[in-house]
């Protein structure tokens, strides 16, 4: 038993003098070195840039917006917060961040649609927690992640925080480190405005499945609280609904219902 007592005492040693002060170093150090061919760490770079309008939603804003053309039609300096497959808890968490970056926006325009409300069961990943690991300790980081991640996973990666640079290694290397971090000097979205237009695709899929929308109370409650602190930083803050072909409308079963909860 004092054996085990003892290993016990240096396995929390070496983790104490190690892997603690390295859990740190990781958290400053990609908290300022991004990989800008990213969308998510794109939006996380900028900084002190004041925008007219903001965009956000999943892939259905970032995909579907061409903001040259919004601009020249516009005339408002324009910028594409959304990515492929985030649900309203990380859009939530990234708009945080962003303002947090002191950068500011006058109207912010929300993607809604029938799967936003359903986004456990509509996106493959709704909520890519490995892009916020480095904020873990800010409350409000700590908050979404406390809702929407396992609890098992937030009590051990706030607890022995370089268990998350473990677990997604693949995302965050010491050899990348090592070898100068990233190598993105161009980044598409400097370009783009945050946005990355697809190819025209064919109409339609009749072999589409029909749809049983739920309308889940985590999706709704952080689409209000992400209209919240838009609001409470003073951000006009607007929604807007991508169109949809009629083939794909023809296969949501309860359509009305789940728009009816926006």
């Amino acid at each position: 038993m004092k054996k085990l007592l003892l290993n016990i005492l240096l396995l929390i040693g070496i983790y104490v003098a190690i892997f603690w002060p390295l859990s740190t170093y990781f958290d400053k150090h990609y908290q300022q070195d991004f990989d800008l061919c990213n969308k998510q760490e794109w939006t996380l770079a900028l900084k002190n840039k004041l925008y007219q309008d903001g965009f956000i939603g999943s892939s259905r804003a970032f995909n579907m917006l061409d903001m040259k053309a919004l601009e020249e039609v516009t005339a408002r300096k324009s910028i594409n917060l959304a990515s492929s497959g985030s649900n309203f808890a990380e859009n939530y968490l990234l708009l945080h961040l962003f303002l947090q970056n002191n950068n500011q926006l006058e109207r912010l325009f929300v993607q809604v649609d029938v799967y936003g409300l359903d986004s456990e069961y509509r996106y493959s990943y709704p909520f890519h927690d490995y892009k916020y690991l480095p904020w873990l300790g800010d409350s409000l980081v700590n908050a979404v992640f406390r809702d929407v991640v396992p609890i098992s996973s937030y009590l051990l990666w706030k607890y022995l925080p370089f268990a998350k640079y473990m677990e997604f290694n693949d995302e965050y290397s010491l050899y990348k480190q090592l070898k100068g971090g990233y190598n993105c000097n161009e980044s598409e979205f400097d370009k783009s405005l945050g946005s990355k237009l697809l190819p025209p695709l064919p109409w339609g899929d009749k072999h589409k499945p029909k749809l049983d929308l739920v309308v889940q109370e985590m999706d709704l409650e952080y689409l209000k609280k992400l209209v919240d602190l838009a609001q409470g930083k003073g951000i006009e803050v607007w929604f807007y609904q991508a169109p949809e072909h009629q083939s794909y409308v023809s296969k949501q079963k309860n359509r009305e219902e789940a728009k009816n909860a926006y």
